[in-house]
């Protein structure tokens, strides 16, 4: 930091940890985890937050080149809700914490066409909600069709194209009640 600047900082420790459950057969392949993240601020420890993420996959072949993949995510979170920018020398003003929950779910069917080249489509559903309900919830759905092709032994050239589609939530709109002195009028 230098001195006589507006400029503050902080020194942030990441504490992350994964529990893996992995599961194969000729024909399938399973994995769960599980993420615990904590964030931890040395000076404004009021901003610490923690993180918590579950993910589950499946991956099934339906035959010798079709496979089928399903997958989830729920993630948990309390983050810090900052207000104002700290002026130098003072914390951030914090106001409360937040919680939120993200939803990730998502399924995709894949073909080899050749041994070189495949094809690939699916759709991922999404949504994000929190526990403040002035906040916007949203969610929506994004489509994917794909094809990869083999270049070499270790490398791969991909397109994709990914048409979706978001909707929010929006808080309502405040409301205020009439002067009763006015109506008495």
């Amino acid at each position: 930091f230098q001195p006589g600047s507006s400029t503050q900082g902080d020194y942030v420790s990441t504490v992350g940890m994964t529990l893996d459950l992995r599961r194969f057969s000729p024909r399938t392949s399973w994995t769960l985890n599980y993420r615990p993240i904590f964030n931890h601020y040395m000076e404004f420890s009021e901003l610490d937050s923690l993180s918590q993420a579950f993910d589950g996959g499946a991956t099934y072949r339906l035959t010798q080149r079709v496979r089928f993949q399903i997958r989830e995510t729920f993630t948990l979170s309390r983050d810090p809700i900052v207000v104002a920018t700290p002026q130098t020398g003072d914390s951030p003003v914090l106001t409360d914490d937040q919680k939120r929950w993200r939803n990730n779910m998502g399924m995709n069917l894949s073909q080899d066409l050749t041994s070189s080249v495949s094809w690939g489509a699916g759709a991922v559903y999404y949504a994000n909600r929190y526990e403040n309900p002035d906040d916007a919830d949203n969610y929506g759905v994004i489509g994917s069709l794909s094809l990869s092709s083999a270049v070499g032994q270790r490398d791969f050239i991909s397109g994709s194209y990914s048409p979706g589609f978001i909707i929010f939530d929006l808080p309502a709109e405040p409301s205020f009640n009439p002067d009763p002195c006015t109506n008495a009028i």
